[in-house]
């Protein structure tokens, strides 16, 4: 006689800036490991790749998170963590007014962070929309995990950082478009040498708005307020996985 099969609850969830609805279940053994392993490691490809692996694993519907907004996955990541073992965490910060002595090289202060209360922060959030000039404009997206695996470790070795750079910003760009709307160009149809030829044609003010758009990224954040090593109250942001990463 086989082994009964346990079933899982399963929950719902809309994503708050894409709008994509999931359904998930909490992530089993089998994933805790797999974040286990990866967080011995302290390795960034790893962490990333391991997260990717263990969402996909859990959501039940025809989604693929290589086409959502990384920081949309990181916040999935959260909730799943907090329906699949607990809520509350405790993570181990440093605190960054003490100065090291002979005796004692830095002062860890314990904290709790409720993962169900880590929102997306949207308040750095720059226009979508850049104007090239009197015609044409750009419409940019979010970078999705997709995006960062076009860049393959091959590709890495072979080319320059600012010749990533320029991939990376180009795989941001959804269309080119023109003010009157009778023209729309979508990035991705085009040949790696258009794009690259598309982009150093660009401005530096041009340049600069996609750069800002990107540094202005949605991000989980949750803030902290702890006292320090001499008693007095301080606050600190949490802000993307890596600082929450501690919590599997």
């Amino acid at each position: 006689m086989p082994l009964p099969k346990i079933d899982a609850p399963v929950f719902e969830l809309t994503l708050p800036v894409s709008g994509t609805k999931i359904k998930y279940r909490p992530f089993t053994v089998r994933e805790e490991k797999i974040l286990l392993i990866a967080q011995q490691q302290k390795d960034v490809s790893t962490i990333s790749s391991s997260i990717k692996q263990v969402v996909q694993n859990c959501i039940l519907n025809d989604v693929s998170i290589q086409q959502v907004p990384t920081f949309e996955v990181e916040y999935l990541f959260v909730r799943l963590r907090a329906t699949s073992i607990n809520n509350i965490i405790k993570l181990q910060i440093q605190d960054p007014d003490f100065v090291p002595t002979e005796e004692q090289s830095v002062f860890a202060v314990d904290i709790e962070v409720d993962l169900e209360k880590v929102e997306i922060d949207l308040s750095r959030e720059a226009d979508s929309i850049i104007k090239l000039n009197d015609v044409y404009n750009i419409k940019l997206k979010y970078p999705t995990y997709d995006d960062f695996d076009k860049i393959d470790d091959e590709e890495l070795e072979k080319e320059k950082a600012t010749d990533i750079a320029f991939d990376m910003i180009g795989n941001t760009i959804e269309s080119i478009y023109s003010s009157g709307g009778d023209e729309v160009f979508i990035f991705s149809d085009y040949s790696k040498s258009e794009k690259r030829e598309f982009l150093e044609s660009l401005s530096s003010k041009n340049f600069a708005d996609i750069q800002k758009f990107l540094s202005a990224a949605p991000a989980i954040s949750y803030t902290i307020t702890y006292l320090n090593h001499a008693n007095e109250e301080r606050t600190r942001e949490l802000r993307g996985l890596i600082d929450f990463f501690t919590f599997v």
